[in-house]
């Protein structure tokens, strides 16, 4: 089942984070699907929430793009080391747009049930995206 778990967890990056194919997550999330944000203070629970969150990710970097460097996975666990880039040019958990470029990297963890994706975990700096934001430049 690993092989077929690394295949769905490409696609979720493929499809999703960088084609912004957003119908896709109809068909790989569980109907309880949880997502463990750390940039969220509760969980995002269900394929409406997680449809929410890229409509705003998308809104705020409508150029988003996520390559994965590495994937790899055992059980029902795959883990993808990602690079992700974008420009920002809308708003951001209040943050107006900035016109600036990112380049995060992070890692993310899949866990699988019956075929589709039913838990995700990601970790980035959020120090590294704040200032590629400007949010730390010095003003006069």
């Amino acid at each position: 089942m690993t092989d077929a778990n690394k295949a769905l967890a490409q696609r979720f990056f493929d499809e999703v984070w960088t084609q912004h194919q957003l119908a896709t997550l109809d068909e790989i999330l569980t109907v309880d699907f949880v997502w463990h944000e750390p940039n969220s203070p509760a969980d995002l629970c269900g394929i409406d929430r997680a449809h929410q969150f890229f409509d705003q990710q998308f809104t705020a970097f409508p150029d988003y793009q996520s390559t994965v460097e590495d994937l790899f996975g055992e059980g029902d666990r795959v883990t993808v080391r990602w690079l992700a880039t974008g420009t920002h040019h809308g708003l951001l958990k209040g943050l107006q747009p900035t016109g600036r470029t990112i380049s995060l990297p992070g890692i993310s963890i899949l866990r699988f049930q019956a075929g589709k994706i039913a838990e995700y975990w990601s970790s980035l700096d959020n120090f590294l995206l704040l200032s590629e934001l400007g949010a730390f430049d010095e003003t006069d």
